[in-house]
């Protein structure tokens, strides 16, 4: 879903990065936790779900060795862990 909500634009005119984090927040998320209160999930899979390192950088363009902090706050996003 993140790589369908950056292509719609091209190299000469790219989305910003406002659009696929509203993309992401309006139906990843959502898809992702349906049903969650029913099934049996591990903490640490909870975990590595509040992170949301991958999706921040992929939208935002950076590198995978940046700070997983930075870019979620720079993102503007919500997060209730730090890793």
């Amino acid at each position: 879903m993140v790589y369908a909500a950056l292509a719609i634009g091209s190299h000469v005119v790219p989305v910003t990065p406002v659009i696929p984090s509203q993309l992401y927040w309006d139906v990843c998320i959502p898809k992702l936790c349906y049903g969650i209160v029913t099934s049996n999930v591990l903490e640490g899979t909870i975990i590595n779900m509040d992170t949301l390192k991958f999706a921040v950088k992929h939208i935002q363009g950076a590198p995978d060795n940046t700070s997983n902090y930075g870019s979620i706050v720079t993102a503007g996003w919500k997060c209730t862990c730090v890793i």
